[in-house]
């Protein structure tokens, strides 16, 4: 078997082969993830070359108060803290993804892969396969793992999936903020 680059057999957060080698022995889909991560750790809102886009929104005007420039600040560090965890969570969730597709696969596994899908298709009845996970049970495991694998794909393709991931991880973080009892 080829090796995955020269300096690693697979990617060094998520593990897997099936995405192509980009650098630092990251694959193609974690580089793009842990670079905007180092870019979004370098953030200062005095130097606002370091944020890109996200400039605009936390300009430090000649004009603002001491209290504007407070809020500004603040709201800077939340959506700093907000995108970093957000960038966090999504190289786990990658790790996670690739772990499930190197592991057994059950049932079960097939009948949240099927579920995610509807969910994506907007069906009305988001649990329309529940209880199928019995149906598996005639499947081998390699029967198994290659139908989790062309979900899986069916998933990963979707924009639609990305944007419902991170709006959900966007969700969970303002929640524990809430509860943290932390002021935005």
């Amino acid at each position: 078997m080829a090796q995955w680059s020269k300096k690693a057999d697979r990617c060094v957060n998520c593990g897997t082969v099936r995405y192509p080698h980009k650098a630092r022995g990251y694959c193609s889909r974690c580089y793009r993830t842990s670079l905007k991560l180092k870019q979004v750790e370098a953030w200062d809102i005095e130097k606002p070359e370091t944020m890109g886009k996200s400039a605009r929104m936390f300009r430090l005007a000649p004009y603002l108060d001491k209290s504007q420039v407070a809020l500004v600040k603040r709201s800077f560090e939340h959506k700093k803290a907000q995108e970093k965890w957000l960038l966090v969570r999504t190289l786990e969730h990658y790790r996670w993804t690739e772990e499930l597709l190197r592991e057994d696969v059950t049932g079960i596994d097939l009948e949240f892969k099927l579920e995610a899908i509807a969910g994506l298709c907007g069906v009305r009845k988001r649990k329309i396969f529940h209880g199928i996970a019995n149906c598996f049970d005639d499947f081998n495991q390699d029967q198994r793992h290659l139908l989790l694998s062309f979900l899986n794909r069916i998933i990963e393709n979707s924009p639609r999936a990305t944007r419902l991931r991170q709006n959900r991880m966007r969700m969970q973080y303002e929640r524990q903020q809430d509860s943290s009892g932390k002021l935005r």
